[in-house]
C-alpha cells in the first residue's frame, strides 16, 4: 500500500535549525512519527535562521516562500518564535502579535498549526522572564480549530532540569541544545503531534 505524503513545515530561530550541532529537532520529529504512524511518509522543511526575530518579519516571508514552492500544501506549520524579540527587547504585546500573523498565514493557506512556547534559558533576567511569561500565556490561551499548542517551556526546562540531564540536553551556552537536546525537543513534538492526530482522525 502507497504511503500518505505528510508534509511538516518547521519555522522559527537557531533553536529550530538546530545551532550550534546543525541536528534539527525535525530529524527524530520525522523518526518518531513514522515509527507511530507508518502509513505516513513524513516529510519536514526546516526554515530555521540563527537570530531571527519573528517581529522582523523573517518568519513571514520565509513561510510564504515555503509555500508557494511546496510541491504539495503543508499539512502542519510548526512555529517556534520569539527567543531573540525577547533578548532584544521586544514588547510582548509586539511579539505576540507578530506570531499571531505567522500563524494566520499559515491557517489561511488551508493547513494547520502547532505553535510552540518559548523555552527559557541559563540567564535569570526578570523583565524577560516576565515578558515571556506573558507571550507564553497568549501562545497556549489562542484559539483556532486548526490551532494547537505544545508548552515546550515546560517540556524541556534549563533551570529545573537535573546537573547531569542539563549537561545532556543544553548547550554551554545556556541558550541552545546539544544534539541530544534537540532529539528530545523532537521527541516531545512527535508525542503532542501524534497525541493530536489521532485525537482529529
Amino acid at each position: 500500500m502507497a504511503k500518505v505524503p505528510f508534509n511538516i513545515l518547521c519555522i522559527g530561530d537557531s533553536l529550530t535549525a538546530g545551532s550550534p550541532s546543525l541536528h534539527p529537532y525535525a530529524l527524530k520529529l520525522k523518526e518518531k512519527l513514522e515509527g507511530a504512524l507508518p502509513h505516513y511518509d513524513v516529510e519536514c522543511d526546516v526554515q530555521g535562521r540563527e537570530g531571527d526575530q519573528v517581529t522582523q518579519g523573517g518568519f513571514d516571508k520565509r513561510l510564504e516562500t515555503s509555500w508557494a514552492v511546496a510541491d504539495r500544501p503543508f499539512d502542519w506549520t510548526i512555529v517556534l518564535g520569539g527567543s531573540n524579540d525577547l533578548t532584544w527587547n521586544k514588547k510582548a504585546e509586539d511579539v505576540i502579535a507578530a506570531l499571531e500573523n505567522t500563524w494566520d498565514i499559515a491557517l489561511t493557506e488551508g493547513g494547520r498549526v502547532l505553535a510552540m512556547t518559548v523555552p527559557e534559558y541559563r540567564a535569570k533576567i526578570q523583565r524577560i522572564n516576565d515578558r515571556r511569561d506573558e507571550v507564553n500565556k497568549a501562545i497556549m490561551a489562542h484559539s483556532h480549530p486548526r490551532f494547537y499548542t505544545l508548552d515546550l517551556h515546560k517540556a524541556i526546562p534549563y533551570h529545573a532540569m537535573s546537573d547531569e540531564d542539563r549537561e545532556r540536553y543544553w548547550d554551554s551556552d545556556g541558550v541552545h541544545l546539544t544534539a541530544a537536546g534537540y532529539d528530545l525537543m523532537g521527541e516531545k513534538v512527535a508525542e503532542g503531534l501524534i497525541r493530536i492526530i489521532k485525537s482529529i482522525s
